[in-house]
């Protein structure tokens, strides 16, 4: 599991400090607080390790505006694993708009295995099993990670694995009904219980729907099933024509009942919500629950009644500094929260009566109530 994140630099985000994430973890704010950034970060960082150069192309006008970069990094990344093991990646403008390298490190660089590169010195230090550290002036030109996985780290293997299972930034309604239907088909053809279980879930969440019905294309060769689904009468609709509710829905099913390899570590929602009924959020938070077994989450929601699902600790609050830096705090440790829940009120109530400002202590009272 991820433990903590810690984000420099990154779009609106100076510095996050340590953020600590829980198998769900929910956070809210504002617009234009970095909650969306803070999950694009993520995916980010994965990207950049494993992709080498490559990767870096178009970062520099992802680092955050005002950013001292001179001789310094300009975007750095800190993630902390439970194994235990870390990774921390910093990266500097050359120029006007590449980017490079400014440190990377594994770490602990004791007892298996972990490296430490500085774009200072130039040099990298590697520890590898019960060696002595080692010193390399060998400077090679991409990240040093997926490297010293090949050759066959321990602990850079172990860090490769968990980026390569962090997933893309998901926004259920906006899955491509020809990736639903290419899913579907797989999980009818390989794992049929989990397809009718599947199908079962989406049906009780909307019992209009009967069944899920993939149609064959007589042409071209071997072209994917076309996505229907039956309802009540009988007739068969295309998914085009169905709600964005039921597709949202069924979008967060693929991740429930992914299967094997397909499975993410960490799976990054935002605004997984939209287009349910606020009736349905129940059925949305204990699928997550369910999938939580299996694949540690990240969402950002802006919906109270969502929020109201989870309790103060899987909370963090996002907010805005007057001179624009990002706050971000665990809502369980927040002064006013405890005082809010024993008198009887929900997160939700908490969070739509008074406001991330208040609550994060950015704002008057008196500043509160004229929103």
């Amino acid at each position: 599991m991820l433990r903590s994140v810690r984000i420099q630099n990154f779009k609106c985000l100076q510095d996050t400090g340590e953020v600590q994430l829980e198998p769900i973890t929910v956070l809210i704010g504002k617009n234009d607080t970095g909650k969306t950034s803070f999950l694009r970060a993520l995916r980010t960082a994965a990207g950049v390790a494993l992709g080498g150069r490559g990767q870096r192309d178009g970062l520099a006008e992802l680092v955050r505006r005002g950013t001292q970069i001179r001789n310094a990094p300009a975007l750095h990344w800190h993630l902390n694993w439970s194994d235990p093991v870390s990774y921390e990646l910093a990266l500097r403008v050359v120029g006007s708009t590449e980017i490079d390298i400014d440190l990377e490190r594994v770490s602990p660089l004791t007892e298996v295995a972990g490296f430490h590169f500085s774009h200072a010195s130039g040099d990298t230090t590697f520890v590898t099993g019960d060696k002595p550290p080692q010193k390399s002036h060998d400077r090679l030109d991409m990240v040093h990670l997926t490297s010293r996985a090949q050759n066959h780290d321990t602990r850079a293997g172990a860090v490769v694995d968990h980026l390569q299972a962090i997933s893309d930034v998901i926004r259920l309604v906006d899955r491509p009904l020809a990736e639903t239907a290419l899913f579907l088909e797989d999980l009818l053809g390989e794992e049929r219980t989990k397809f009718d279980a599947l199908e079962q879930a989406l049906c009780s969440a909307f019992p209009d729907v009967k069944g899920i019905v993939l149609r064959r294309r007589t042409a071209p060769p071997n072209t994917p099933r076309k996505l229907a689904f039956r309802v009540s009468g009988g007739e068969i609709i295309d998914a085009t024509q169905m709600s964005s509710g039921v597709l949202a829905f069924i979008a967060l099913l693929i991740e429930v009942f992914r299967v094997g390899e397909a499975v993410p570590e960490v799976l990054l929602l935002d605004e997984p919500e939209n287009a349910l009924h606020p009736r349905r959020l129940p059925m949305l938070a204990a699928h997550l629950r369910r999938l939580s077994d299996t694949a540690q989450i990240v969402l950002a929601t802006h919906s109270p009644y969502f929020l109201d699902l989870f309790p103060p600790e899987a909370v963090r609050v996002f907010g805005r500094k007057p001179d624009g830096d990002v706050v971000i705090k665990n809502m369980a440790e927040l002064p006013l929260v405890q005082e809010w829940l024993a008198s009887g009120n929900s997160l939700g109530e908490m969070w739509f009566n008074i406001g991330e400002d208040r609550l994060l202590g950015l704002a008057s009272d008196e500043a509160t109530d004229s929103e």
